[in-house]
């Protein structure tokens, strides 16, 4: 006997289902949020080729859902997530993205018919959604019949996956270009948490801007790679910064490498600096816990040294006027220090800004 599922909905669905997308790229970047929250560690998003009737499937290896979960939380339309599982993902501890219960709603922007199916505890379910019948149902969506199959699976098999076939017709096809630059921004920062988009891994190489490669022999360190890309675009990064990789493995947070202490560096430009550096010759710096490396050891303060000049000079070759003006700022405030000290001081203070060069630690003292 076939079985069926309803959607549960909150008081607040009214309001919430008037939200949109900008693009269909931008409500598929609302399934991987899901992914996300769902502490999965990689997700594979395969787009149609064009002129072909292919569906597109979001598929990840996150936790998955039971039958039970299925109608309790998946189906409860608008309900706040945080005020049913809190504010951080079980397994990862993960800030959690998918706050309104809406974000299911996202595969039906870009298509007709979206097919959720979910493993977890040995069981697997399959959930159809049919944007047609939804709109039929006008508003009253809690009397709709999904129909809901439940079968035995692997019980090593967990994870979801999101099939969305018979693609609206009056938008493009999601291009992977604009798709891969929307998840870069918002995921290409974080760890331990892989996108493929047509089996291509994500970079900060997808992101718009100027990129840079440099590579350097440094001693005790080994050889070094610095890839970067400074943003060009309107908006900075949300985890901007070069992450550390030693022996391929990330090492810490992203970091700025001690630019953010740098006043002739605004840091609005700082934000537009995303990429990674390679130095698997520091894996003897590395704290047990591999959460960050030894803050005293010379081989890293040298990478991070030229890290630093390389990124500082990358930054000001195309933002150049932004830095100068930034430049002038800080001259104007240290002549007007300047020309409060006695003349015995100044004289000494003045020789001291000339030689002054903005180090790890910030700019020095002037008196």
């Amino acid at each position: 006997m076939p079985l069926h599922a309803n959607f549960r909905v909150d008081p607040r669905l009214a309001s919430l289902l008037g939200e949109s997308y900008r693009s269909t790229e931008h409500a598929l970047r609302e399934l991987v949020d899901n992914a996300w929250d769902a502490d999965a560690d990689n997700v594979r998003i395969t787009l149609p080729q064009p002129m072909t009737d292919e569906p597109i499937v979001v598929a990840d290896d996150g936790s998955g859902m039971t039958e039970a979960e299925v109608r309790k939380h998946y189906l409860m339309i608008a309900n706040d997530r945080y005020s049913r599982r809190g504010t951080q993902t079980p397994r990862h501890a993960r800030p959690v993205r998918g706050r309104k219960g809406i974000g299911k709603f996202a595969g039906l922007v870009a298509a007709e018919d979206m097919r959720v199916e979910t493993w977890a505890g040995g069981r697997k379910t399959t959930l159809n959604i049919s944007k047609t019948v939804l709109l039929q149902a006008k508003g009253d969506l809690e009397k709709v019949d999904l129909p809901l199959v439940v079968e035995d699976c692997d019980a090593e098999k967990q994870g979801t996956a999101i099939t969305l076939s018979k693609l609206n017709s009056r938008f493009t096809i999601p291009a992977p270009e604009a798709l891969r630059e929307i998840l870069a921004l918002e995921y290409g920062r974080c760890s331990g948490f892989t996108i493929r988009v047509n089996e291509e891994p994500l970079s900060h190489e997808d992101i718009q801007g100027q990129v840079f490669t440099k590579t350097v022999e440094l001693p005790n360190a080994g050889t070094v790679t610095l890839r970067f890309t400074v943003m060009t675009g309107a908006k900075g990064a949300r985890h901007a910064g070069i992450v550390t990789r030693v022996g391929g493995k990330v090492v810490g947070k992203p970091a700025m490498f001690g630019l953010e202490q740098q006043e002739e560096i605004p840091r609005k430009l700082l934000n537009r600096i995303v990429g990674e550096i390679e130095a698997d010759g520091l894996e003897g710096d590395v704290t047990a816990d591999w959460g960050a490396l030894f803050e005293n050891s010379a081989p890293y303060q040298a990478v991070q040294q030229w890290a630093q000049e390389n990124l500082k000079e990358s930054v000001g070759s195309v933002f150049a006027q932004e830095v100068s003006l930034a430049k002038a700022r800080r001259q104007k405030k240290i002549d007007e220090v300047l020309a409060k000290l006695p003349e015995h001081r100044r004289q000494y203070a003045t020789k001291r800004a000339s030689k002054n060069t903005p180090s790890r630690g910030g700019d020095a003292g002037l008196a």
